[in-house]
């Protein structure tokens, strides 16, 4: 008996298609008086029958084993890149755990210490840039007085940076003035402190002992004020006198007092840590988005969900196939009834002859 070959690259549509082309082949003959005829009692499964369910058992055989076969390459290219696969796995839990530890601690820090913030949200920027910008102010007097001595401009230009430099970080004493002044203002005994205070117990204690240490980096800075003042002044004055030595050297001392100013106004420990937390969480987040993006994980990925993707599809096709010969036995019955009837008879056959029913038989 032959029956229509099933490809793989049939559609659904078109096998409704077929369907309706078979089904108005159909004709219903008229006649004076309707009557079918059921099964007849003597009549069980017939060979045709048993025929058909054996190809619907080779329908859904066949088809899985067209996708294993169809995703096999796939299932090799997963294979291969097993064992680098896991590797990077355990580094991508491994960023994970890192990541939600660094997040856990950001949000602790920022519901806690927020209150205690005194810098301006902004405030890096306006502080980087005066930085810079009063560095380069003593770096280009230093370098004009030197090359108006006679030092050659490179020469010149790298002493005048490091002078520049020296009194920028000389004005820098003004952030720890204020550091040890925000911390005093902070300052609590340690019963008072919150369960999540405590935390950070380190900012409430007070910085009483580091006071001696910055009395010494205060003189230090009032040392460099002196020396590049009075160095500035002294190239200025021996080469266009006096006055513009004098006023050479105010403006270098007023660049290094303007630096402490603007230390002073941006000095927040408390900032500063809630900064160190966002910049490792930020950290943190970009170590486990590039481990996520190994490539081993992305191959292994894509070719299971290809196999994946195949099997589905064909065990579809493979019910879809059993389907069809089904109803294509089911069309031969229905070719043949002076063999089997219309139908199945409305009582079961063993109720009448004593034999079993074709479906008992079938079980």
């Amino acid at each position: 008996m032959g029956l229509p070959k099933l490809t793989s690259n049939q559609s659904p549509m078109r096998a409704v298609d077929e369907l309706v082309t078979l089904t108005d082949d159909i004709n219903l003959q008229r006649i004076d008086e309707a009557a079918a005829v059921g099964r007849p009692a003597n009549v069980g499964i017939t060979h045709a029958e048993r025929e058909f369910d054996a190809l619907a058992e080779e329908q859904k055989a066949a088809w899985p084993a067209e996708a294993e076969a169809t995703a096999r390459p796939a299932r090799i290219t997963a294979s291969r890149v097993t064992s680098t696969a896991q590797a990077a796995d355990h580094l991508v839990r491994e960023r994970e755990s890192e990541l939600a530890t660094a997040r856990d601690a950001r949000n602790h820090a920022l519901s806690t210490l927020t209150p205690f913030v005194r810098r301006p949200a902004h405030d890096n920027v306006r502080y980087l840039a005066g930085w810079a910008v009063l560095g380069l102010g003593d770096t280009v007097g230093v370098w004009g007085a030197a090359i108006s001595l006679g030092e050659i401009p490179q020469l010149a230009l790298g002493q005048a940076l490091a002078t520049g430099f020296a009194a920028v970080t000389a004005g820098m004493v003004g952030g720890e003035i204020r550091t040890l002044a925000l911390a005093a203002s902070r300052r609590r005994d340690p019963d008072e402190l919150t369960d999540d205070e405590r935390r950070y117990r380190r900012l409430f204690e007070g910085a009483k002992s580091e006071i001696p240490m910055l009395k010494i980096a205060s003189g230090a800075a009032g040392m460099i004020v002196a020396l590049v003042a009075g160095s500035i002044f002294a190239l200025r004055a021996a080469t266009e006198g006096a006055l513009a030595g004098l006023v050479f050297g105010g403006l270098a001392a007023a660049t290094i007092l303007a630096s402490f100013i603007s230390s002073y106004m941006h000095a927040d420990e408390v900032a500063d840590l809630l900064a160190h937390y966002e910049r490792r969480f930020v950290r943190a987040a970009r170590d486990h988005r590039k481990a996520g993006q190994a490539k081993p994980l992305q191959v292994r990925a894509a070719s299971t969900a290809e196999a994946d993707s195949i099997e589905r599809e064909y065990g579809h096709r493979a019910l879809a196939a059993a389907h069809k010969v089904e109803a294509c036995k089911r069309r031969m019955l229905r070719r043949n009834p002076q063999v089997v009837g219309h139908g199945e008879a409305s009582q079961p056959i063993a109720t009448v002859t004593g034999l079993r029913s074709d479906k008992e038989e079938a079980a």
